[in-house]
C-alpha cells in the first residue's frame, strides 16, 4: 500500500513522488443502478453485504493486514478513520479482526459528482456503518488526496488530541486515499494503520486501459515552533 512506502521516506528524505493512474473504463459501468437500488432498500448492514457480487474486480476471502507500527494503547478507546468501499466484504473483514469503539466513515465522492449512484451507495453504506458502531461520516472526493488528508486530521485533532481516542486508519478507499493517509502518517503517528487485502483480481471485470495519471509531489515542510 502506498502509505507503506511512501511514510519512511517521507519521514527520513522529506520528499516523495507518487503517480496513480486512473483506468478508461470501469467493469460493469451498468451495476451502480443496480447497486444504488439494492442498497436503498435493504435494512441492515448485513443486507448490504450480500450485494458484494455486484462488484466482481476482486475476490475474498479477505486479509487485513497491518502497515507499519502499532502503538494501540488498551486502556483507550479506539476510532477507525475507514474510507467506504463498495465491497464492503473488504471492511467487513477488517471490523471482524479489529475490535473498535467508533467509525470515522469517510465516503468517497465520485467524480461524476454527489447524485452519481455510486456517491448515493456510498451514504447508505457510511450510514449504516455508523448507525451499528457510533461515530460520524465525512465525504471526500475520490481524487481530491488533500481534502482526503485534511478529514483524517480533522478527526485525528478531535477524537485523539482532543478526546483520548487510538486513532487508527483502514486502507479500503482509492488510491489518492492511500496517498492522503501517507501524507497524514508523515506528520502524526496513528495507533494503527490496516489494509484489507483480495485474494484475487478478477481483471476482466475490473478496469479497461489506462487514463489520466496524476505525479504528486510530496514534500514535508519543516514549521518553526512559536516563539511563547
Amino acid at each position: 500500500p502506498a502509505p507503506a512506502a511512501g511514510t519512511p521516506a517521507l519521514s527520513s528524505i522529506s520528499a516523495v513522488c507518487c503517480a496513480p493512474s486512473s483506468a478508461t473504463a470501469l467493469f460493469p459501468c451498468a451495476y451502480a443502478r443496480t447497486l444504488l437500488l439494492q442498497v436503498s432498500i435493504a435494512t441492515d448492514l448485513a443486507s448490504i453485504r450480500e450485494l458484494d457480487g455486484l462488484v466482481q474486480g476482486e475476490l475474498g476471502p479477505y486479509k487485513t493486514v497491518q502497515v507499519g507500527l502499532v502503538s494501540r494503547d488498551p486502556n483507550r478507546e479506539s476510532i477507525l478513520a475507514a474510507f467506504v468501499p463498495l465491497k464492503q466484504a473488504r471492511l467487513a473483514q477488517l471490523l471482524e479482526d479489529v475490535s473498535v469503539d467508533s467509525i470515522g466513515a469517510l465516503v468517497p465522492v465520485h467524480a461524476l459528482g454527489a447524485e452519481d449512484p455510486r456517491t448515493i451507495a456510498g451514504h447508505y453504506l457510511a450510514d449504516q456503518l455508523v448507525q451499528e458502531y457510533g461515530g460520524e461520516k465525512v465525504s471526500v472526493g475520490s481524487l481530491d488526496h488533500e481534502g482526503a488528508y485534511r478529514a483524517l486530521v480533522d478527526l485525528h485533532v478531535r477524537f485523539a488530541l482532543n478526546a483520548g481516542y487510538n486513532f487508527e486508519i483502514a486502507l479500503t478507499g482509492a488510491k489518492m486515499h492511500a496517498v492522503a493517509a501517507g501524507m497524514f502518517a508523515s506528520t502524526a503517528q496513528p495507533a494503527a494503520v490496516y489494509y484489507s487485502a483480495p485474494q484475487s483480481f478478477v481483471t476482466d471485470k475490473f478496469t479497461r486501459g489506462t487514463g489520466v495519471t496524476r505525479i504528486v509531489h510530496l514534500r514535508r515542510a519543516e514549521v518553526p515552533p512559536r516563539p511563547v
